[in-house]
């Protein structure tokens, strides 16, 4: 069976709840991503440093968002080879 995978990142404005930016990984991720591929010659914690503009636990503003999901079967006759 053909399988595809989608990646979705969903941007949208927010406000932040606490004032605090969401951590882009762990010193331990930051550690074994730096040791898994091989890089050396940085702090082990340097991955954990980055700055993001992201926060934690954001809600939209306004009134909640109502989402709509759609997805085919492979199977079905709208995947069906052309």
């Amino acid at each position: 069976m053909d399988v595809r995978e989608l990646m979705v990142s969903l941007w949208y404005p927010t406000v932040s709840p606490n004032g605090r930016r969401a951590q882009y990984m762990t010193p331990t991720e930051s550690h074994l991503l730096l040791e898994d591929g091989g890089i050396t010659g940085l702090e082990p914690d340097v991955l954990s440093t980055t700055r993001t503009n992201a926060f934690a636990g954001a809600r939209r503003p306004g009134r909640p968002a109502a989402f709509r999901w759609s997805c085919c079967h492979p199977a079905s006759p709208s995947r069906a080879p052309h």
